[in-house]
């Protein structure tokens, strides 16, 4: 234990294991003993994309601490390390020369003779097969199909990297190991053709048997910071090869090497990585969720935004963490929550300084009694609870969506046509988009050609979508799917997009209070759990628990204080001039209604006698506008908070 506590004081950012259950604990305790049986030189770690190496010479020098506790010298400790812990490999040629350079300067620092030992790190440059002749086989004789499967598993290894998935066997390697060292004894006899043997062998054999050695083998710890890919960015061939040896995490890059990474994890042993935190809410990772779910989390910082100074804004949202591959029931994780620190040195300093209310304990398996199963560590029991309700999937529509898949041409803004034209049963009708954040109503400018020739297009054309029939012309609830999230009433003389994601009511009856629901906080941070993004597609708004039994007592009021707001967004929306129930600048009905009743031509007889002003001024008729936008925006708000 004092070997252990020596450790860790020397590991600034060591973060302990949750504390756990008796029974939990004795679980851990039979994991700690097996490892306690390990020697230094048993222990394997790689990083698997390793770029220019940071990883590897951060390990070199924990691996070194290890071994000096259990009395090794530096000198013999850095030979050790060399040939027998660490591991790393990348597609870039310059990463590797950089990494190998890192690796052996680090070593260096320990041994100032490791230069002159010819000891080689394994540290690795994937090769591919490709241009290996078929010529060089003659030398596998009757193990040529063995030869064949070494190449095979390599063909086109520099678009893959790290995650392929050889399928050699240990009994293959060994075949392979027996060829080459039977083949370069024949040629230090002088038996062999020395150019042919240096090209066949040296070049091409020798690195792909060394590299299939490195994806064959299980490692105790696996640490890696992973490129980051979407399939959208990816090539064909990258993007084939993923949507057959990972469906679970081909979204991303950095989630299949989340998963990479496990298979490659002996059992018991560990990965650490940083990624994106995307994979623990959107629902493309959903199945990766569940597949981690098998596994034990250990601990995980959750660094969210601007955690590193050289990426500005919130383009890169990251979390570091740590899985065991083992299961046991009931564990416990621990979260450092940072998301609120907004920069690299108040996280760090965040991290350091412990404060108990950044710090979550959490059995992740708990969590998937809400639907989709986000890794939503944060919440507590009481919020944990709500998601036994029903949800909103019971409540509501959503049967597709339309895309003209040429907006150029069926799009308008509806001034850009004839008004009588546009409406149900008339060539075009009203297209919600999203747009800026807005609730209750409004934000329709765009009409869409629904013409009878343009709805055969959109049903005929492939590229194309178009909502299904028995929803033309029903009231819904819209939204945008960019900007911060508002829901506003999508009326019947309207149709959608998915940049105007909507849904529609089953029960009309329960309209008004859903739409109350989900422009309330609540929902807003219920949805942050589903979703740390600010776009939300349709199944996070249908996932929602609402439950119509607990609202009852309620319902008559909310549904009028909804109706109210519904009404007070309406006449705020008809005063602006780009809106289709846009009738007169407030302004000038002011001054109209100035000039047309008593009680206003007695507040304008008062302001003209302080003023001396012999006309209606518009400074009166701004101050008037001005405070009935007041008025409604206070009883909007008013009316929400209630």
């Amino acid at each position: 234990m004092e070997i252990v506590r020596w450790l860790k004081s020397k590991w600034k950012y060591y973060l302990d294991d949750a504390k756990q259950e008796p029974e939990v604990q004795q679980e851990l305790n039979k994991i700690y003993e097996e490892h306690s049986h390990l020697q230094p030189e048993d222990i394997k770690v790689i990083d698997p994309a390793m770029g220019s190496g940071h990883i590897l010479v951060y390990m070199f020098d924990v691996l070194m601490q290890i071994y000096e506790s259990q009395g090794y010298s530096q000198r013999d400790a850095a030979e050790l390390i060399l040939e027998k812990n660490l591991y790393g490999l990348d597609i870039d040629k310059r990463a590797y020369q950089l990494s190998y350079f890192s690796v052996m300067m680090k070593a260096r620092e320990y041994s100032r003779r490791i230069l002159t030992k010819g000891i080689k790190p394994h540290v690795y440059e994937i090769v591919e097969s490709n241009n290996v002749k078929p010529e060089y086989l003659h030398y596998f004789g009757e193990y040529e199909d063995v030869g064949k499967k070494l190449i095979s598993n390599f063909i086109d290894a520099k678009e893959y990297g790290s995650i392929i998935k050889p399928n050699l066997t240990k009994d293959d390697l060994l075949i392979i190991k027996n060829i080459i060292n039977k083949v370069v004894e024949i040629s230090e006899q002088g038996l062999l053709d020395a150019q042919l043997f240096t090209e066949s062998f040296l070049n091409f054999i020798y690195p792909l048997y060394e590299q299939a050695l490195v994806f064959e083998q299980k490692y105790d710890v696996v640490v890696t910071n992973p490129p980051y890919l979407g399939s959208s960015g990816m090539n064909k061939q990258l993007r084939d090869f993923v949507k057959k040896n990972y469906p679970d995490s081909k979204g991303d890059l950095f989630a299949i090497f989340i998963e990479k990474c496990e298979q490659i994890v002996k059992k018991d042993c560990y990965q650490a990585m940083i990624t994106q935190h995307a994979w623990m809410f959107l629902s493309s990772f959903e199945k990766l969720r569940n597949k981690l779910l098998s596994y034990d989390l250990v601990n995980m910082c959750h660094l969210g935004e601007r955690a590193f100074e050289e990426i500005s804004g919130a383009v890169v949202q990251t979390t570091a963490f740590v899985y065991r591959r083992s299961h046991i029931e009931n564990l416990k994780s621990n979260f450092v929550r940072l998301l609120n620190y907004n920069s690299q040195v108040e996280k760090e300093n965040g991290f350091l300084q412990r404060k108990q209310s950044d710090f979550y304990l959490k059995d992740l398996r708990k969590l998937s009694i809400i639907e989709g199963t986000p890794f939503a560590y944060w919440i507590n029991e009481s919020m944990l609870n709500v998601f036994r309700c029903e949800s909103l999937v019971s409540l509501t529509i959503s049967d597709g969506q339309n895309k003209t898949g040429d907006n150029e041409t069926y799009l308008r803004k509806f001034w850009e046509v004839n008004k009588d034209t546009i409406g149900i049963n008339k060539k075009w009708l009203f297209y919600a988009k999203g747009g800026a954040y807005r609730k209750w109503y409004g934000n329709l400018w765009e009409v869409i050609n629904w013409s009878e020739q343009a709805r055969t297009h959109y049903h005929e054309d492939p590229s194309c979508r178009i909502v299904k029939e028995y929803l033309w012309y029903k009231r819904g609830i819209t939204w945008g799917i960019i900007a911060q999230i508002s829901f506003r009433v999508l009326p019947e003389y309207a149709t959608f997009d998915m940049q105007g994601s909507s849904v529609y009511i089953s029960n009309m009856d329960f309209f008004n209070s859903i739409l109350a629901f989900l422009n309330s906080k609540v929902a807003l941070y219920i949805l942050g759990i589903f979703n740390t993004t600010l776009s939300f597609q349709i199944r996070d708004i249908r996932n929602l628990p609402f439950s119509i039994k607990k609202i009852a007592p309620f319902k008559n009021k909310i549904d009028d204080l909804s109706e109210n707001n519904i009404l007070i967004s309406k006449e705020d929306w008809k005063e602006i001039e780009t809106s289709w129930d846009f009738e007169l600048h407030p302004l000038v009905r002011w001054q109209k209604s100035l000039q047309n009743t008593t009680e206003t031509n007695e507040i304008l007889d008062q302001y003209l006698a302080d003023t001396q002003e012999v006309s209606c001024p518009l400074e009166l008729c701004y101050t008037l506008w001005q405070g009935e936008c007041n008025e409604r925006f206070n009883q909007l708000k008013n009316n929400e908070e209630e």
